[in-house]
């Protein structure tokens, strides 16, 4: 931080900086000084700025259904990572997150209440399920607009 404010303008301080407050969980600070970096193309740089940027969105979303979850929406936890799962399929934490919300709305919360094997199958076709209706959603609201 004093290196900037003394006049080493550095794009790799920058990107520190964004790194550092992410692990304080200041993420939205972080997110923004990524996003004012993704102007910059620079091999080896850009890449590495925007996987941080993406990941860190990512877990604000996960953040935020958490939060959501928290305050006894689950219903909106779900949606919020249903959503991101569209856009982004493969990524283990948001899927490993919603896989954890179904099981908590279908069982009400109590891990001993289904059998370990049955909730992972149970995990995996409510996660295609969500992930078919967003598509769907999408779809049908592409169609509406174009």
């Amino acid at each position: 931080e004093q290196a900037i404010e003394h006049g080493y303008p550095s794009l790799w301080l920058a990107h520190h900086k964004a790194l550092a407050l992410r692990q304080m969980g200041e993420l939205d600070t972080a997110i923004g000084i990524w996003t004012s970096l993704t102007v910059h193309s620079i091999k080896g740089f850009s890449d590495q700025v925007h996987s941080c940027l993406e990941e860190a969105k990512q877990q604000q979303i996960i953040d935020s259904a958490a939060v959501a979850a928290q305050n006894g929406n689950l219903e909106f936890a779900i949606e919020a990572l249903a959503q991101a799962l569209v856009h982004n399929p493969d990524h283990q934490r948001l899927n490993a997150a919603l896989a954890d919300y179904l099981r908590q709305r279908r069982s009400g919360d109590l891990e001993q209440s289904d059998p370990y094997q049955v909730a992972q199958h149970m995990d995996q076709l409510d996660i295609n399920h969500a992930f078919l209706m967003e598509i769907r959603n999408q779809l049908k609201n592409a169609d509406h607009s174009g």
